[in-house]
């Protein structure tokens, strides 16, 4: 079976918090569902208040069980005809994909970091660059995600085949110049 996730530093304190509330006031036992917001918002609240050190535990729990989880992940082979997908998670600061402590020299830090990867652009991601300066510079602010989708979308089609071969150069340019600073 595919690992269990990881528990937050918050979660875990809302374990601890509730078991106590539980033991305080037993007619929480059967909690309705407006009683169990209430509670969840008190140890919101309470999660709010705590200082720094007093997170310590709770933060120190959740690096240690996201780790697991990662090397959980790391031996994890899926069943037959399904794949193994990465987690998206980023492991805890200090700590590598695989739960090994990042060992980080002044004379190694260019190559702990990969190149970037760009993927290519079309012609159309292009338009939508230049176009989008230009309602930027409009103050086209009105414009929101979806009509703005709309709009380019009608402009490309409505684009001479021209105008078109421009922004394939455009972006056969851009591409070019994006492979010869990363070197790929």
């Amino acid at each position: 079976h595919r690992p269990r996730g990881y528990v937050s530093a918050f979660n875990f304190f809302a374990r601890d918090c509730r078991r106590l509330m539980l033991e305080q006031n037993p007619t929480l036992q059967v909690a309705s569902t407006d009683q169990n917001n209430s509670i969840n918002k008190t140890l919101g609240l309470r999660w709010k208040r705590l200082s720094q050190e007093q997170r310590g535990t709770y933060e120190e729990a959740a690096k240690l069980d996201k780790l697991r989880y990662l090397k959980e992940m790391e031996a994890y082979e899926p069943s037959v005809g399904f794949s193994k997908d990465p987690p998206r998670i980023n492991p805890p600061r200090g700590f590598n994909c695989d739960g090994t402590p990042k060992q980080l020299h002044s004379s190694c830090r260019s190559q702990s970091q990969p190149p970037m990867v760009y993927r290519p652009i079309s012609a159309y991601t292009s338009f939508v660059q230049h176009e989008s300066t230009y309602l930027s510079a409009k103050a086209a602010s009105h414009y929101l995600l979806s009509p703005r989708s709309r709009y380019f979308s009608e402009r490309w089609k409505d684009l001479k085949t021209s105008e078109h071969v421009l922004h394939q150069k455009l972006a056969n340019r851009t591409n070019e110049m994006r492979r010869r600073t990363t070197g790929m």
